[in-house]
C-alpha cells in the first residue's frame, strides 16, 4: 500500500496533509507519516531526536559540546534537538543536512529509522572512517603520521606503549574514569533495572 493510499484511507490524517500541503516523495515528510504509521500498528521506533542522541552517544561518543562544535552550533542546540525541543524548527533541516555531511550518516536512516547508519562506501576512507568515530583534525593527522613511519619502528612504538600504558593504569586506575559526566555516559549508558520494589534486599 503507497503512502498516498494510507492516507487516503485514514480521513483525518489526510485531511492533516492536505493543510500542510505535505509532499511525501520528500524523506522529511516521509518521517511525519511513518511515525504516525508505527504509531497506529502498536510499534515502537525511536523518533528522529532519539535517534540523534543515540548517533552521538553510543556510536560517535561525542559530548553534546564536542557533537556541537563539529556541526557550528552550540551544545545548547544540540540539547535542545535531542530534547525535541529546538526554539527554532527551521534549524532542524540544516543540522539534519550537516550532520549526514560531516559524519556520512545515512539521511533515511536519520530521518526514518531505515537502516544502515552510515553511508557505505564502496572504497575504505582513513578520513572518513575517523570522522565518522568524531576524530579532530589533529588526531587524523597523527594517525598518518604514525603510518609514514617504518613498521619496525611502528612495532617498538606499540609494545613501548602497550607495557607503559599497562603498567600505568596498575598505579592509577582511576586514569581511565572519563572526564565529564556526559562522557562517562557515553561510555556506560545506564541501565534500566526495571521495577525492583519488593526485592529483599538482605
Amino acid at each position: 500500500q503507497s503512502l498516498n493510499d494510507w492516507c487516503a484511507a485514514d480521513k483525518g490524517f489526510n485531511t492533516f496533509k492536505n493543510i500542510f500541503l505535505f509532499d511525501l516523495t520528500k524523506p522529511f515528510f516521509r518521517c511525519i507519516v511513518n511515525a504516525h504509521t508505527n504509531r497506529k500498528r502498536g510499534e515502537y521506533i525511536m523518533e528522529m531526536y532519539e535517534r540523534i542522541k543515540d548517533l552521538r552517544k553510543n556510536h560517535l561518543k561525542l559530548s553534546q559540546e564536542a557533537f556541537g562544535g563539529r556541526l557550528g552550533v552550540s551544545r545548547s542546540v544540540i540539547n535542545n534537538i535531542e530534547r525535541n525541543a529546538l526554539a527554532r524548527p527551521d534549524q532542524k533541516l540544516s543540522l539534519i543536512k550537516l550532520i549526514c555531511k560531516e559524519f556520512s550518516v545515512n539521511e533515511d536512516w536519520l530521518l526514518n529509522g531505515n537502516d544502515p547508519m552510515f553511508v557505505e562506501s564502496d572504497t575504505f576512507s582513513l578520513d572518513e572512517f575517523v570522522k565518522q568515530r568524531g576524530a579532530t583534525d589533529l588526531e587524523l593527522q597523527i594517525v598518518k603520521t604514525y603510518f609514514d613511519l617504518d613498521p619496525d619502528i611502528r612495532g617498538i612504538l606499540v609494545d613501548h606503549f602497550r607495557k607503559g600504558l599497562a603498567s600505568a593504569i596498575i598505579e592509577n586506575p582511576a586514569m581511565t574514569v572519563p572526564d565529564t559526566p556526559d562522557e562517562l555516559e557515553a561510555q556506560c549508558p545506564p541501565v534500566d533495572v526495571g521495577d525492583i520494589s519488593g526485592t529483599d534486599a538482605g
